[in-house]
């Protein structure tokens, strides 16, 4: 995968916390600081020719408040993730995950993609000896 980022910075302008960045990973942030209890949009997310979709919950952000949307968009996130990368973990029968790129700063998707998958018998982990981020 690469641009989960773009993701990030998407939802944010969608819910007007920041739509002009001037500094890398400024969106990401002040939309993580919104987030209070992460929750679940069903159907917020499909999954086609192995490539995750997320328009519909992108969509649903438009009528959200700022922290509704915060909470939606993250556990919407881990669980799509979660789902997408059990195909490949059925497909490769591999159960252990290295988790890198600047977006697993961000305590809630960590966090909950780490619990989530655990939940399904894959052990996520982060690097440990260099930084998460890019």
């Amino acid at each position: 995968t690469s641009s989960c980022g773009r993701l990030f910075d998407a939802a944010s302008a969608l819910l007007n916390i920041c739509t002009v960045s001037n500094y890398e990973g400024q969106a990401a942030m002040l939309l993580e600081s919104k987030v209070t209890e992460p929750r679940v949009l069903e159907n917020g997310w499909f999954i086609e020719n192995h490539q995750l979709n997320l328009l519909p919950i992108l969509e649903y952000l438009l009528n959200c408040d700022p922290e509704e949307g915060a909470n939606f968009f993250h556990g919407t996130l881990v669980a799509a993730l979660a789902d997408w990368v059990m195909n490949f973990s059925h497909q490769f029968n591999s159960h252990d995950l290295l988790l890198a790129g600047g977006c697993f700063l961000n305590k809630p998707l960590s966090e909950g993609l780490i619990q989530t998958l655990a939940a399904r018998r894959v052990k996520a982990r982060l690097p440990m000896q260099v930084p998460v981020n890019d």
